[in-house]
């Protein structure tokens, strides 16, 4: 994943909206300190690099995925 360009394209193929969802239920939860990705990893389903790459490209990953974008892609 790291020698991947960091374009919204290419983040919307590599972590779906669903994913996204989930990790921002997680850290909204306050269950857990988000740097502790083996433990955020167990709780989202994620693995542990697609939990590096959300917090890698939280914002636009948060831009693309808000609820507004989410339902137009429905």
């Amino acid at each position: 994943m790291e020698n991947i360009k960091t374009n919204r394209t290419i983040i919307k193929y590599l972590i779906t909206p669903e994913q996204f969802e989930n990790y921002v239920e997680i850290q909204q939860s306050g269950i857990t300190n988000m740097m502790n990705v083996k433990y955020v990893s167990e709780l989202t389903g994620l693995t542990k690099d697609e939990c590096i790459y959300i917090m890698r490209n939280y914002e636009t990953l948060s831009e693309d995925f808000s609820a507004d974008e989410i339902a137009k892609c429905l």
